[in-house]
């Protein structure tokens, strides 16, 4: 997903592992001319590896807690969602984020979805891609372009 996740004006790229983890491209070129740097894995506040309970995990960035950072909506391939809040220091350079928390879910796929957190109920039967913002074309294809570079001509689909 898009979003700046360093502060630094530009789009940098948080994309969701097949696995479970994360990796965070940074933008070290600009907004007008990106240039992706080696995707790097996260790690969350408590130390330990950012990562959800599934495969196939679908990010998606935006300011949840409205507290001025990206925080992320994430889907799991069973359909669960969890919010992954963005708990990054001032002038960090790579987001830092606690791990996930799911939300109590109400859906016919799932037997149990069972939230420790008490975070709202939200009816959604299936969730393969959850995603609030459109990207420009043309900075679509430049970062993408860029990120391809940055991991010696292999792009990936995520």
């Amino acid at each position: 997903n898009f979003a700046d996740f360093d502060g630094d004006g530009d789009l940098d790229l948080l994309c969701g592992e097949f696995l479970d983890g994360f990796t965070y491209f940074q933008n070290i070129g600009s907004a007008t001319n990106p240039e992706y740097g080696a995707g790097l894995k996260l790690v969350a506040a408590d130390g330990q590896a950012l990562a959800m309970h599934l495969q196939m995990i679908t990010p998606t960035a935006l300011d949840w807690d409205k507290d001025g950072d990206f925080d992320l909506i994430v889907g799991d391939e069973d359909g669960r969602v969890a919010l992954v809040e963005n708990v990054s220091p001032e002038g960090a350079s790579l987001p830092v984020f606690k791990q996930p928390v799911y939300f109590q879910q109400e859906a016919d796929e799932l037997s149990s979805a069972h939230s420790p957190h008490h975070l709202p109920t939200i009816g959604i039967k299936t969730v393969t891609k959850i995603f609030f913002a459109e990207i420009p074309p043309a900075i679509l294809l430049s970062s993408l372009t860029s990120m391809a570079k940055a991991r010696n001509g292999r792009l990936r689909n995520y």
